[in-house]
């Protein structure tokens, strides 16, 4: 199988998990730091694509220009039926690109939350790691419409926004960071800083962190079981 290509759009928002994920699974893979490469790969070269999220919105092209090579890629990805998962702002990416509307959620979203399961994610052997009340973390200013042709799979149980969808039998857009652990939340805490976290997201690090340790455990479990379960569905599709 070619490589999967993991592309992350800044240094503070790492793929975390999903490498890890990705080393144990045997897979090739590899990171393209999407602020500062220059050259990135074709889509024909890959196995399959991984979008990471970021601070920014789906839509600011002309301040974060590669934002347009990410799309692009993601778009041509998609096109040629390769596995695609996009994380945050990969899920944003991928409904938008896929003809969704990406909009500011409101209010922004930081906590833990179990998911709803949408009909579908009955039969969906990705989603399934998150079917079972696990609480996931939700850091995210901006969601999404489903777009059309995809398959919802689950919402948050607290705000009721979108948090998953398929698209084809292989492509997955999962708004929630399952990828995360307690120092990756803790740093984006300390990036916003306290009084913005309280006064614009609504919480605090000791509330999303502190009080939240034992949560970060069994999500990164169902995490690593998501992109287990990602890769199968791949290798699968791969070898039809």
């Amino acid at each position: 199988m070619r490589p999967i290509a993991v592309v992350q759009h800044e240094p503070s928002v790492p793929p975390g998990s999903i490498v890890e994920g990705l080393k144990e699974g045997g897979v090739e893979h590899f990171v393209v730091d999407a602020w500062r490469d220059t050259e990135w790969p074709e889509a024909s070269d890959l196995g399959g694509l991984v979008v990471m999220g970021g601070t920014m919105n789906v839509d600011e092209l002309d301040a974060y220009p590669f934002l347009a090579t990410s799309r692009a890629l993601m778009s041509d990805a998609l096109e040629k039926d390769l596995p695609v998962l996009g994380v945050c702002l990969g899920s944003q990416m991928m409904a938008r690109v896929l003809g969704g509307d990406v909009y500011r959620a409101e209010p922004r979203n930081a906590y833990f939350s179990a998911l709803v399961p949408d009909q579908a994610a009955e039969s969906d052997p990705v989603i399934a790691p998150f079917r079972s009340n696990v609480e996931v973390v939700q850091f995210h200013e901006d969601t999404f419409t489903i777009p059309p042709g995809a398959t919802a799979l689950a919402r948050s149980e607290r705000s009721g926004l979108h948090q998953a969808f398929r698209y084809g039998e292989r492509a997955y857009a999962i708004q929630f960071h399952f990828e995360v652990d307690a120092d990756i939340v803790r740093e984006w805490c300390g990036n916003i800083g306290g009084a913005a976290l309280a006064d614009e997201w609504g919480t605090t690090e000791e509330e999303l962190v502190d009080k939240a340790a034992g949560r970060f455990d069994a999500q990164q479990r169902a995490g690593r079981a998501l992109v287990a379960s990602f890769l199968e569905v791949a290798a699968v599709a791969h070898h039809a």
